[in-house]
């Protein structure tokens, strides 16, 4: 414990900004999740308006991972060439609000449809440019920084479920996106207010010119087997985590009959776990690497989502929920780490983007074939479909070699 509060002291003075930008870009990161936390919440009862089957909500949420995929292999080169980090985060921020304004205004699956492909685009368009970001800030305490800024996520993911949930007790689910808009629009003001003048020093350092130096940096880094590795490892344990959250709500409304507080409430639980542990998995990666980190959760995740098909109550199925969450979710920051590792300076932004495309990419079908096995087997059956995926990640990430230990953890 010692040692992580001597690494928060170290975050505040490194870079001579103190503890402001990877504050504010945490908050921020929340409210981008805020958006997705709040259609997880909405998903069930728009299905139900819509008669839709668990195939054709699956084939919606398909439009968010191909939108979220085009759009990473495009974010990554572009924060590289252009250094333009914080514009870039803004636009994140307006399109998720924008996301949400349409599918308040929806009147048909087609609403729903853009919906996705907005949310997919903001959050693709906000990774790359605020993990590079955070990355140049804090180089010395990167795995504690990343930690802080999924901590900010994991917030958004925490206070989003049952706010919705709650408004949705009171409002029609299009009133509750139209008031859930509003934060994001006022987040995007201030990220401009604050966070413009203090890139400003920063933006010629972070641009890349699209040089020799440049092309062989990413010629490298795709080529690299720790990296490949590291993207198919990420895409399983995407594919554990994104699932139980899609299909949970689904699960609690159709076979549990809960209702929309219940069913934010649920999603919060799964996130409330990672707001304590992502700093403690991030800061302690810092000192042993991040594979040790890495198998231990995802073990734990895969063992949990093991036990959720055979329970058949609200409240200890949301128990087992939360312990999911909070393995999987920590390791968000740890992930983000490993990346910036193996990522030159000069490709921090491509490295996270192909990362997340990958995540994407393995993620496209995961809602449709979980759908049509829900369609015929029934809903319980498609957590074991996750429960594969997270120990298959988990063997691959034991298979990697080790990497952000500190000197004196690695010759210890």
């Amino acid at each position: 414990m010692n040692a992580i509060i001597a690494t928060i002291k170290g975050l505040s003075g490194e870079g001579g900004r103190g503890l402001t930008p990877v504050g504010l870009v945490s908050l921020a990161h929340g409210a981008t999740h805020w958006i997705h936390a709040t259609y997880y919440v909405l998903l069930p009862f728009i299905a139900l308006e819509f008669g839709l089957s668990y195939t054709q909500t699956g084939s919606l949420m398909t439009l968010f991972y191909v939108s979220t995929f085009l759009t990473n292999v495009a974010s990554g080169p572009i924060v590289d060439l252009t250094g333009r980090s914080v514009a870039l985060q803004i636009a994140s921020l307006l399109i998720s609000g924008a996301a949400l304004v349409v599918l308040g205004l929806s009147a048909n699956p087609i609403g729903v449809a853009v919906t996705l492909i907005l949310i997919g685009i903001s959050i693709s368009m906000w990774h790359p440019p605020s993990i590079s970001y955070l990355s140049r800030c804090y180089p010395k305490s990167r795995g504690l920084a990343l930690s802080i800024h999924t901590v900010g996520a994991s917030f958004g993911d925490v206070i989003a479920p049952p706010i919705a949930g709650f408004l949705m007790t009171v409002l029609a689910w299009r009133e509750t996106a139209l008031v859930n808009a509003a934060p994001l629009f006022v987040m995007a003001l201030v990220v401009f207010v604050v966070l413009k003048e203090l890139e400003r020093p920063k933006r010629e350092a972070g641009a890349t010119k699209l040089s020799t130096r440049y092309l062989e940096g990413a010629r490298l880094l795709v080529r690299d087997r720790s990296f490949q590795r590291l993207c198919v490892m990420s895409g399983l344990w995407s594919m554990s985590q994104n699932g139980v959250a899609f299909f949970l709500p689904l699960y609690l409304v159709g076979d549990l009959d809960a209702g929309p507080a219940e069913v934010g409430l649920a999603l919060a639980a799964m996130q409330i776990g990672a707001v304590f542990t992502g700093p403690i998995a991030g800061a302690w990666s810092d000192r042993i690497g991040r594979r040790p980190v890495v198998i231990t959760s995802l073990t734990i995740g895969a063992a949990a989502i093991a036990a959720l098909p055979f329970i058949d109550a609200i409240v200890p199925f949301v128990a087992v929920a939360a312990i999911v969450g909070c393995a999987l979710y920590s390791m968000r920051p740890v992930v983000h780490s490993w990346t910036m590792d193996l990522a030159g300076a000069q490709t921090s932004g491509s490295a996270v983007s192909m990362v997340f495309a990958f995540q994407a990419g393995m993620m496209m079908l995961l809602p449709v074939i979980g759908g049509l096995v829900a369609d015929i087997w029934g809903l319980s059956t498609v957590f074991h479909l996750m429960m594969v995926t997270c120990f298959a990640a988990a063997v691959l990430a034991w298979s990697m070699p080790n990497s952000g230990a500190s000197p004196a953890s690695a010759t210890a």
